[in-house]
């Protein structure tokens, strides 16, 4: 019996949607003439609309500036990992909860066009993460075009690639988990890998967010592939341990840890911490939190479907 499961778990891991790579695709050719002032007028314009993120305009607005940048002047990858960061935050902090931003935290239901917008607004942000990465990281870079895939290319970065891999790979996490099951389980290997490469160069970035992310794919996963929950709440507790206040690691406990341990009570303290926490509570990214906040309502609204 075993071996039939391991039968259809390998065929299943073997199907679902697939990404194409960045550099698979031909990209038009910088402009010529003034690339440069061009370029820094259209960062700074983002820098200063990203600012004020908390407006989901000014957020779509900071996108647009940035790549405006990188189109005047591709290789920059400082701006495309800004970019792969928020896209990110629109996709998972706007557009998750539907085409008229009034649906339930990541449901989608019968909202296949609101669907379809985010799981290609995370395509653009893993594509602007590819470009992160190969803007800085060189080696990476001759690897993966010469044909190497990624996850054999990854040993060459170092800490300078973090907030592109990172980025990359939460925008990959969260279109993956949204196209279904056998998608998941396709892209699973290379979530983690990327994730603890992450970890290895950087334990601490944004929060503690390798903890963090490595949390969800040891909870999310089943123990058939490579499941854990031991080893979820290590990664959860370390990553709450260094970074109390990051409100995103508390949901994400309660969506994926506390469901899965069906853990109600444990469910409704942590959500219920979060929305009496203060939007200010980490002053820089107050827009962020505000964003949990809400996810930690829609969850609350959805624990009688969820235990």
């Amino acid at each position: 019996m075993r071996a039939i499961s391991l039968f259809l778990f390998a065929a299943v891991a073997g199907c679902g949607a697939s990404h194409t790579a960045s550099w698979e695709t031909k990209t038009a050719a910088a402009p010529t003439g003034g690339e440069q002032t061009a370029r820094d007028q259209a960062v700074k314009e983002g820098d200063d609309h990203w600012a004020k993120r908390d407006d989901r305009a000014e957020l779509e607005a900071a996108i647009a500036s940035w790549e405006k940048a990188v189109a005047a002047t591709p290789g920059d990858g400082e701006t495309e990992a800004k970019l792969a960061r928020g896209i990110y935050l629109l996709a998972d902090g706007h557009m998750s909860f539907g085409s008229d931003g009034k649906g339930k935290y990541g449901a989608f239901e019968n909202d296949d066009a609101g669907k379809q917008k985010y799981l290609e607004m995370h395509e653009r942000g893993m594509a602007h993460g590819e470009r992160a990465l190969v803007a800085l990281a060189p080696d990476f870079k001759k690897k993966v075009e010469a044909g190497t895939n990624m996850e054999d290319s990854i040993d060459s970065l170092d800490v300078k690639a973090v907030p592109g891999l990172y980025w990359y790979t939460t925008n990959l996490g969260k279109w993956a988990n949204a196209q279904g099951f056998t998608t998941v389980l396709k892209y699973k290997s290379k979530i983690k890998k990327f994730i603890e490469k992450c970890m290895s160069l950087d334990e601490h970035y944004f929060y503690s967010a390798p903890h963090r992310y490595l949390g969800v794919i040891y909870a999310k996963a089943p123990a058939i592939a490579g499941g854990d929950m031991v080893e979820a709440k290590k990664h959860f507790d370390l990553s709450l341990a260094n970074s109390p206040n990051y409100l995103a690691t508390r949901v994400l406990w309660a969506e994926f840890y506390a469901v899965k341990a069906e853990d109600k009570e444990g469910f409704k303290r942590e959500l219920d911490l979060v929305l009496k926490t203060a939007d200010d509570v980490v002053p820089e990214i107050t827009a962020e939190t505000r964003i949990e906040k809400r996810k930690a309502q829609s969850l609350m609204a959805q624990i009688d479907e969820k235990f």
